[in-house]
Parts: structure tokens; C-alpha cells; sequence
């Protein structure tokens, strides 16, 4: 099978407000070059200019991609392909447990790995009551319809 059907999963508010953090974290690394203290120059200009280059560079990669062959997690230090044969299903879980909101993600569950794969750059904060028609919801569902359609699809051979 070609890979010519793709589709890409993002969460456009958390990137862009991560990319603004990475941004802001740049510029003031890069205004940080003009002190005269050395101390200072290799606080914000290492410490905070080369990891706010990263992330204004590496976030905008960010997504999950289906393709006919499987699913790719490109993530903020690297990229995890997953082959559509070794995922069980997809579930909603909470990742993280705040006294607000709690965040949940799409949780593959894979063959090799009972514990399971969290997709965080697709993860959000929600309420237990609103969970289900929440984005992370939606995209969890797409990626389960992902999957049974490529269960169904007649193989090539």
C-alpha cells in the first residue's frame, strides 16, 4: 500500500503557546549576548537561548501521523513510528492529576508495551464530566476509526 493518504493530529493552542514560550526564551537569550558579565551571557544565552531555539524550531514539527502503514509520534526530541499491527485500540486516560483541571491524553495500547504509549502532544486539560467531547476525545476517536478502517482494508499481495 502507498503512503499516500496521511493525516496529521495537532493540538494548535498548546503548540502555538509553547512555540511563544520557546520564542520568548530565544529572544532573551539572544538579547542576553550584549551584557558585559560572563555570568550572565552563559545564563541566558545557553540557558535559555539554545533551549528556546529548540522549541521555536522543533515545535511546529509536532503532530501524530496516520498513514496506510502506521502511526508516527513526531515529538519535541524525537519521532516513534508505530505499526497499525502492533496497536490494540486507543484510550482516553488521564496523564496528569491537578487540583483544577486534569489533563488527558489518547493512551495507545500496544502489543509489546501493556502499560501502554501516551500521545502528550495531543494531550489537554479537562473535566471528567466534559472528557468525552473533548478534543483529545475527538482525536482519540480518529485514530480508533484510523485503525479499524486499515483492519477492514482488502491486503495487497
Amino acid at each position: 500500500m502507498t503512503e499516500s493518504k496521511r493525516t496529521s493530529l495537532r493540538s494548535s493552542f498548546w503548540m502555538a503557546l509553547c512555540w511563544l514560550l520557546g520564542f520568548v526564551a530565544l529572544f532573551t537569550g539572544f538579547a542576553g549576548v550584549g551584557i558585559d558579565s560572563v555570568g550572565d551571557i552563559v545564563f541566558t544565552g545557553l540557558l535559555m537561548g539554545v533551549p528556546g531555539a529548540w522549541v521555536t524550531f522543533r515545535v511546529p514539527l509536532m503532530r501524530v501521523t496516520l498513514t496506510d502503514t502506521g502511526l508516527t509520534n513526531h515529538g519535541l526530541f524525537r519521532n516513534q513510528t508505530f505499526a497499525a499491527a502492533d496497536i490494540q485500540r486507543v484510550k482516553m486516560e488521564e496523564v496528569d492529576d491537578k487540583v483544577v483541571a486534569t489533563a488527558y491524553a489518547p493512551v495507545l495500547d500496544l502489543r509489546a508495551n501493556p502499560d501502554g504509549h501516551a500521545l502528550m502532544q495531543l494531550a489537554g486539560y479537562s473535566t471528567k464530566k466534559r472528557v468525552g467531547r473533548s478534543r483529545m476525545a475527538r482525536q482519540a476517536g480518529l485514530i480508533e476509526q484510523w485503525l479499524s478502517a486499515l483492519d477492514h482494508a482488502p491486503v495487497e499481495g
